[in-house]
C-alpha cells in the first residue's frame, strides 16, 4: 500500500458524519466544494494535507457525501501554512480526482455559517508505529502522567528534525537534509511550516540509515501535516 494510501486511511478512520453541506456536483465529474475548518455547529469535515509530493484535500457532508482531490502543483501546496482552524476551504475537483483549484481564506466573514460543512474534533493520541511510522494530533492532550508525550517538528540550519513520544514514554526522532525517495526536502519543508494547533502530524523514517552530521538520528523519508477539521482543540 502506498504512503498516501496509509495516511488517507488514518484520516478517514477517525471521520464521523452529522448534518452539513457543501458538497456540489456541477456535473461531468467536476464537483465544487466548500466549507470552514472550525464550525461548532456541525461535525461534518474538511481539510488538506501534505503526503509525499502531493497536496490532498478532502471534505464530507454529513450526509454520506465526500469528496477529496489531489496536485503536485506547486502554487496549491503552498497553501496547506495558510490553514488552521478560523480557515475557509474550497477546492474543485474534476473526474479524474485531481485539484483544479484550492482557495483559502482566513478572517471573519461567515465564520459560523451553518450552510458550510464543518468541523470534528479528534484527539489522537501520539502512535509509534512498527512500520517506522509515527503520528498524532499536536492538540491532543497527554494519555498518561509521564512529561514530554506528543509530537513536533522543527526546522534549524538547514535541517527538519522530527521527534515524538507516545504514553508510553517511548522515542522516536529522525533528521531531514536532502531529498529521499518518497518526498523532496522542499515539500518536507512546505509540511514542518505548516504545523499549528489544528495539524496531524505523520512522519516515516529509514531506520538504520544514518548519515554522517545527522547526530546519530535515522533519516526522514516522509512527513505529512494535515490541517483541518479533525484535529483543532476543544
Amino acid at each position: 500500500m502506498r504512503l498516501y494510501q496509509i495516511i488517507t486511511a488514518l484520516i478517514l478512520s477517525v471521520a464521523a458524519a452529522s448534518a452539513g453541506a457543501g458538497i456540489n456536483n456541477l456535473g461531468n465529474g467536476v464537483i465544487d466544494v466548500q466549507g470552514f475548518v472550525f464550525d461548532a455547529g456541525t461535525n461534518a469535515y474538511i481539510g488538506c494535507y501534505l503526503s509525499g509530493n502531493s497536496i490532498n484535500c478532502f471534505a464530507g457532508d454529513g450526509n454520506g457525501n465526500t469528496a477529496s482531490c489531489s496536485t503536485t502543483d506547486p502554487r496549491m501546496k503552498g497553501l496547506l501554512p495558510m490553514i488552521n482552524k478560523t480557515s475557509s476551504i474550497q477546492f474543485i475537483t474534476n473526474a479524474q480526482g485531481t485539484c483544479t483549484s484550492i482557495d483559502v481564506n482566513n478572517g471573519g466573514w461567515g465564520f459560523n455559517n451553518d450552510i458550510f460543512i464543518g468541523a470534528k474534533s479528534i484527539s489522537e493520541p501520539v502512535i509509534i508505529s512498527s512500520m517506522s511510522m509515527a503520528y498524532g494530533a499536536v492538540s491532543a492532550p497527554p494519555s498518561s502522567s509521564i512529561p514530554g508525550e506528543g509530537i513536533n517538528c522543527d526546522t534549524m540550519l538547514g535541517n527538519i528534525a522530527c521527534s515524538a513520544q507516545d504514553s508510553a514514554g517511548n522515542i522516536v526522532s529522525c533528521r531531514a537534509i536532502a531529498d529521499s525517495s518518497l518526498q523532496t526536502f522542499d515539500d518536507m519543508l512546505t509540511a514542518v511550516t505548516a504545523i499549528n494547533e489544528a495539524s496531524q502530524i505523520t512522519f516515516t523514517w529509514a531506520p538504520g540509515k544514518v548519515t554522517k552530521g545527522e547526530l546519530g538520528r535515522p533519516i526522514c523519508t516522509s512527513i505529512s501535516v494535515s490541517n483541518g477539521s479533525y484535529y483543532f482543540p476543544q
